[in-house]
């Protein structure tokens, strides 16, 4: 921090002097949200990560164009391997929903190309593997006719046919069967007459099979664009889930799995009869069920067999590996399949292109047997002696062990999909006969199986910026730098400048914080379902540094969130999942012993009159080095301002779920909330404090666009670099990406004299906002919306960065068309505020001598002026305040990114937006001769004999003070049945509060509760506390 030559008090007065423009020319200002990854971070065992996918597909032409499904981040293509990739479904991925608005997503689930034309790709929507925490819309089935750069929407009139569920179902799993020629069997002359066709060969459209939530669709291209759901009247479940399909070209055959419903077959390739298979199959207590085709022709293959194989998943989580010979008719279980878990998750299954034995299973790992399973039993290479003559060996770990079987790098965990090359799409050698691509939670993997069957693994995710972040942080003195909690991927680190990433895995990641001294990162190992938070310190300095430790500071795994309070070092404020909020003020410098202990955290919490759990913390913003001040929201609409050290005032009844809260960082008090309360009006909320105390609530979004259907608002922030004559900005976060709300400042007349003009107060900024979509990010969740401020400097840089559910972090970059400077001058405002006990910001009419030339003006503040671009004002802060029965004496300036200055005047050159603060420290009170003395009153109420363990009882003190002046202390002195004597302090002039204690034995305690004025001019009230024995 740098050095200042004056220190800080609770209560003074402040007056600041605040440039309202970013610039000495206001300049008309666009922007566009820029993606800067993580681009794929590598890790130290060669994998590169990013975030899941769910779904791959293979060009049967060229294997190094492929199309990658990502959970929440869309469609990806790349034509030359994996080397660049591309979003292809960014704002296409749109249809009109059953509210009469068009919806976006980026949560795709499934992919096909056509087996004959790779220009026609179709891409499933919805997360068919969604990890427990959140899903985008699901939106149908769209299609592409030119490889993938447009796409329309299959089934776009929602009330045709079964059109309306395909639209809203997730679909798991693709399948295109070419259209062609089917030979109709001679009929009876009766039969003949009944029909329009004869026997003989009829054209038959391509047909797209959708497995989905809903069940088992059919779409025919044949011009109807109609999806047909097959149901019981089709032999198929009634209701229940399709999850996973495969067809035997070879006999017309096609099999579709049914979640803990089964497997089921038709013999003709339109799909319109099934059958279900049961002959050896689980009847039961299973779950997730993935097929595999093994009986394709080409090299290595005789006659083509009906050969299929099904994984179950079985019990809670057990796996069991069926196979048929006959299509079906009977299967058989093959013994000790790889046992893993989370099978409803990660239950993949792919044959080799050449061997219908050559089998692989992905789970939790990954699996390769060369017997088709038959032997069972699992490999392993890390004991002594090795054992090697079981089916199963694992191939995705580790670079540790002397595995002969696989090479290259360590596989990511959770495998959703493999792929193969079709035969054909590239050109085999030695090393590389067979290509086959793997779909799992850190993103997309390429095996290279060589001719003794070694696979050689190479990471294809760099280039893919698909991270579903919970949070972000911004690194207070480096703001290249930002860290991302990523579901799946513990947390990625990202330097924008060279946009390079580095991983910094731990489990789930969800939740990070930085440390406003920039000296530690704060991370949460179990995402939102509770979880130990560790402590990363130093930050890592560049993607090659190794040297990171992450002790664990506190560990009961009950934290569901935290926030590091951007303008104290040291202060992390955590949520338990009980809902309540507690902080520590030693965060980056106690030991883990000493934070996981709980004397180190004190609550935080409004403790009368809050309804609802916290959902979001926001900190005030800070002037000098007053109080912290904390904005508490709730998940049941409420609003709160205060902390441990200021008393907590309700500010709002919202109506809503509170998802975001954002302080204006140059309008002190001034707030901006967002809820979610079902409806799309209301959502938008600006909080003002008054000259009188009182905060003012109005709703601002009366304008928000009704052009897209918005359901969540998940976060505010307000741009620090629009102000004043440039009015307000801020930027809303929801799950169709970024809007952009402005209100515009007050007028500026300039004097004909060009030197100044004295003009408008500053702006209230309830007034006509505008809205609109703000350009660059896609229709993608928006978590979090973080604003860059430098604790050292008490200043930001104008950074603002979005994190995203499924498209990593954004960076708002802002395009400025500048006018020409004579024409447009700079808005200062000065503004005269007192902070008092409760930290609030007071305005307050105080009198400041302002210079400018030859121009001498006495200005009661609150005041504008505008100045031509490098014009030097003077102002000259009073020694001395005297209000009322109050003196306050003047103590010194501060101004961001310089020293302090002690000199009460000062000289400002006006080329740049700048902040002045002149605050002064209250030395004397006299005496309100009108003020009638203190009195309170005390009583004792709900003494409860609880008798447990360490807790005998507990009782409440009530307290209030009714007359006197404000009091500027209160506290209670207790003297217990031991003797002993506590003294703890209470909230000012009135309140409650339950004390619990342990005397088993009974007793009395005897309790005062005294309050004094400024002048220390004490009152105090007494009462006995009589506690009865607890039984024995």
């Amino acid at each position: 921090m740098r050095p200042t030559t004056f220190s800080a008090r609770f209560t003074k007065l402040t007056v600041a002097l605040i440039a309202a423009s970013g610039a000495a020319n206001i300049q008309a200002l666009t922007e566009q949200w820029i993606s800067i990854g993580p681009f794929g971070a590598p890790l130290i065992n060669n994998d590169v990560i990013s975030g899941q996918t769910n779904a791959v597909a293979v060009d049967p032409h060229d294997a190094n164009t492929l199309f990658v499904a990502a959970a929440e981040g869309g469609l990806w293509r790349t034509k030359d391997g994996g080397t660049n990739w591309k979003p292809v479904t960014d704002f296409q991925l749109v249809r009109k929903i059953s509210t009469g608005l068009p919806q976006g997503t980026t949560c795709t689930g499934a992919v096909a190309i056509h087996p004959q034309n790779s220009r026609t790709v179709y891409v499933g929507t919805g997360d068919s593997h969604m990890g427990a925490v959140f899903s985008g819309p699901s939106l149908g089935v769209f299609r592409s006719t030119d490889g993938g750069d447009t796409w329309t929407p299959t089934g776009a009139s929602t009330y045709q046919c079964e059109n309306g569920a395909m639209a809203r179902a997730v679909v798991n799993r693709l399948l295109i069967v070419p259209g062609g020629q089917i030979i109709i069997p001679p009929v009876s002359t009766g039969e003949a007459a009944a029909r329009i066709i004869g026997p003989g060969p009829i054209k038959q459209p391509d047909r797209i099979f959708a497995a989905t939530n809903l069940g088992l669709f059919a779409y025919p291209e044949d011009g109807s664009d109609c999806w047909k759901a097959l149901t019981d009247a089709n032999g198929l479940p009634k209701n229940g889930g399709a999850i996973d399909m495969v067809a035997d070209p070879n006999r017309n055959v096609l099999y579709v799995s049914f979640y803990t419903l089964g497997i089921f077959r038709s013999t003709d390739l339109t799909g319109g009869q099934w059958k279900q298979l049961t002959n050896g199959l689980p009847t039961g207590d299973f779950g997730w069920i993935a097929l595999a085709f093994g009986g394709r022709t080409g090299i290595g293959f005789g006659q083509p067999s009906p050969l299929i194989y099904a994984g179950f998943r079985v019990g809670k989580d057990g796996y069991s590996l069926f196979k048929t010979l006959n299509g079906g008719d009977v299967w058989t279980e093959l013994p000790a399949p790889p046992q893993s878990q989370q099978m409803d998750f990660n239950n993949a299954l792919a044959v080799g292109s050449y061997d219908p034995n050559d089998l692989f299973v992905g789970d939790v790992a990954f699996w390769h047997a060369q017997d088709g399973g038959t032997k069972g039993g699992e490999n392993d290479y890390t004991v002594n002696p090795k054992i090697t003559s079981n089916s199963w060996t694992p191939i995705s770990c580790c670079l540790g062990t002397n595995n002969p079987f696989r090479s290259g790098m360590d596989l990511h965990a959770d495998n959703h999909d493999i792929q193969f090359a079709p035969y054909g799409s590239f050109l085999p050698s030695p090393d590389q006969v067979e290509i086959f691509y793997v779909a799992n939670d850190g993103g997309l993997a390429k095996g290279n199986v060589d001719y003794n069957g070694v696979v050689n693994w190479q990471p294809l995710t760099r280039g893919l910026a698909i991270s579903q972040a919970g949070t972000i942080a911004l690194a207070p003195g480096n703001p290249s730098i930002t860290v991302a909690g990523v579901w799946h991927n513990g947390n990625l680190l990202t330097f924008s400048d060279t946009m390079t990433s580095m991983g910094l895995p731990q489990g789930d990641g969800f939740q990070v914080a930085i440390d406003a001294a920039d000296t530690c990162l704060y991370i949460n190992r179990n995402a939102g379902f509770g979880g130990a938070i560790s402590r990363l310190s130093p930050l890592p300095s560049s993607p090659n540094d190794s040297n990171v430790v992450y002790p664990t500071i506190w560990n009961d795994e009950s934290t569901t969130a935290f926030w590091a309070d951007p303008h104290r070092p040291g202060h992390l404020l955590r949520l338990q999942q009980n809902g309540l909020v507690f902080r520590t003020t030693v965060a980056s410098t106690a030991t883990p012993q000493v934070l996981n202990n709980a004397d180190s955290w004190v609550a935080v919490d409004p403790f009368w009159g809050k309804v609802g759990n916290t959902t979001t913390v926001a900190f005030r913003s800070r002037v000098l080095e007053e109080t912290p001040v904390y904005y508490i929201g709730t998940d049941k609409g409420q609003v709160w301002r205060g902390s441990p050290e200021v008393p907590w005032v309700k500010l709002c009844e919202c109506g809503g779920k509170v998802a975001g809260i954002a302080p204006d960082l140059f309008q002190n008090e001034r707030i901006f909330v967002v809820v979610n309360n079902g409806t799309t009006k209301n959502r938008i909320k600006q909080i003002t404090r008054g000259a009188n105390n009182t905060w003012t609530t109005a709703n601002i979004d009366n304008k928000f666009p009704q052009n897209l259907q918005v359901n969540v608002l998940t976060d505010v922030a307000v741009d620090p670099t629009v102000r004043g004559a440039n009015g307000t900005t801020i930027y809303v976060g929801s799950d169709q990406g970024i809007f952009r709300g402005h209100i515009d400042g007050p007028p500026v007349v300039v004097d004909p004299t060009g030197v100044a003009n004295f003009a408008y107060p500053p702006i209230s900024g309830q007034g006509d906002w505008t809205w609109r979509r703000s350009p660059g990010v896609p229709d993608v969740l928006v978590t979090d919306l973080k604003i860059h401020q430098n604790f050292n400097d008490h200043d930001h840089s104008g950074i603002i960065r979005a994190g995203t559910y499924g498209r990593g972090v954004f960076e708002l970059r802002r395009v400025s068309f500048p006018h020409p400077i004579d024409d447009q001058p700079i808005t200062l405002a000065v503004q005269a505020v007192q902070i008092g006990s409760d930290g609030a910001a007071s305005p307050l009419t105080v009198t400041i001598p302002v210079s400018l030339k030859d121009q001498k003006a006495n200005r009661d503040a609150p005041f504008e002026f505008a100045a031509k671009a490098g014009a030097e004002a003077s102002l000259e802060a009073p020694k001395e305040v005297r209000r009322e029965n109050e003196v306050f004496r003047f103590v010194g300036w501060a101004i961001p990114g310089k020293r302090g200055e002690s000199n009460a005047k000062i000289t400002l050159k006006i080329n740049k937006a700048t902040r002045a603060i002149a605050y002064y420290e209250k030395v004397a009170s006299t005496p309100d001769a009108k003020a009638k003395p203190l009195q309170i009153t005390l009583s004792i109420d709900d003494v409860k004999q609880i008798c447990v363990s360490r807790l005998s009882h507990e009782f409440t003190v009530s307290w209030k003070v009714s007359e006197g002046q404000r009091p500027a202390d209160v506290r209670a002195e207790f003297t217990y049945p031991d003797k002993r004597t506590e003294s703890i302090q209470l909230k000012p002039i009135n309140g409650s509060r339950s004390f619990p204690v342990n005397y088993p034995g009974g007793g009395e305690i005897g309790v005062k509760v005294i309050a004094e004025d400024a002048d220390k001019q004490p009152a105090s009230a007494d009462a006995v506390v009589t506690l009865k024995p607890c039984k024995k």
